[in-house]
């Protein structure tokens, strides 16, 4: 074979390779990809909106629209982009489903073979119609048993005629709720928790809730207490961070008890959720009283993970408290 038509051999396959990719859809972001909706009632519908476009030269698929929260809702004006066209991506911030500074990223799936994922990025903050400190949700760590414990949560006010109701507990543990008016400024509100000494080792779940009577038509203010009492399961790590990817992710996560344990690690006894796309498989480490969680996670799971930024995975075994595994997105 001559020299040239070595070369072109080597060429041919390049330049196909080429005219492949400017044939087909490619992804771009027309103006700021990241929109700060600024401070806003939390009751109150906002919506930010982007502008993308096919900047290559075939057909551009946008398969999907995923908001990395469970706080809002997504849509594309067009699900298919001739070269040059431009689509609409809308977000929607869901009335009272999240208070306080946030900032959510949002995932658009694409056809683009360079680039599955566009990300875009919305910011704001969501004032409630009550502001509860220390806030909404506290846990509260470790708790001996036989131990008193209480947590108290100021309610303030930011609306002029805001009237509250009994509060309601649902709780695993026994506790006590009090409520009263506090003494600075009409309308806000003071609530004390206690939690009743226990010998018992488990998990404390408390769900407070507090009815809005006015102004009327506003949901209730929630609570949560969590907390571990007594002798704990422990995982480690105690947080998983996946890339964004179609390919299967495996990670490892070690189960421990105090030395001191009088229990027992069986792998028969140890209960864990299922989730789409999660397989577990648990056996005995080599060489401690431990265990080892092979963790597999695939793109069922992944698609779970992008629409709600975290999943919990609660390992609990009989006479302990649990231990908790966050699953975060890695961020882009």
């Amino acid at each position: 074979m001559n020299r040239n038509a070595l070369f072109g051999a080597i060429l041919l396959p390049a330049t196909l390779f080429a005219s492949a990719v400017l044939a087909s859809g490619r992804m771009e972001v027309v103006g700021p990809a990241s929109v700060d909706l600024g401070r806003f009632r939390a009751w109150k519908k906002q919506s930010a909106r982007y502008t993308v476009r096919n900047a290559g030269g075939g057909v551009l698929e946008i398969r999907s629209v995923k908001a990395a929260c469970a706080c809002a809702e997504t849509s594309s004006s067009l699900q298919q982009l001739k070269k040059g066209q431009e689509a609409v991506i809308e977000v929607t911030i869901i009335p009272n489903s999240i208070f306080g500074r946030f900032r959510k990223t949002v995932y658009v799936e694409s056809s683009d073979t360079e680039k599955r994922f566009t990300n875009l990025t919305v910011a704001g903050e969501a004032v409630p119609i009550v502001t509860v400190s220390p806030q909404r949700y506290v846990n509260a760590g470790h708790i001996e048993t036989n131990t008193p414990w209480s947590q108290s949560f100021d309610l303030t006010s930011n609306v002029p005629e805001l009237r509250l109701g009994e509060p309601n507990a649902e709780s695993s543990h026994t506790v006590r709720v009090t409520m009263e008016h506090a003494p600075k400024k009409a309308g806000d509100y003071r609530l004390d928790l206690s939690l009743a000494p226990t010998g018992k080792s488990g998990d404390l779940r408390c769900l407070v809730r507090v009815p809005v009577l006015a102004p009327a038509g506003h949901p209730g203010v929630e609570l949560t207490v969590l907390a571990a009492i007594g002798m704990s399961l422990k995982a480690f790590p105690s947080t998983i961070v996946l890339p964004v990817s179609d390919q299967p992710h495996v990670r490892t996560v070690k189960l421990r008890l105090p030395p001191n344990s009088r229990l027992k690690l069986d792998p028969a006894r140890v209960t864990a959720p299922q989730v789409q796309g999660m397989r577990l498989d648990i056996a005995p480490e080599k060489g401690t009283q431990g265990l080892l969680v092979k963790a597999t996670f695939d793109r069922r799971f992944m698609d779970l993970l992008m629409a709600v930024d975290e999943i919990g995975v609660t390992f609990g075994l009989p006479g302990a408290a649990s231990a908790e595994v966050k699953i975060k997105v890695a961020a882009p």
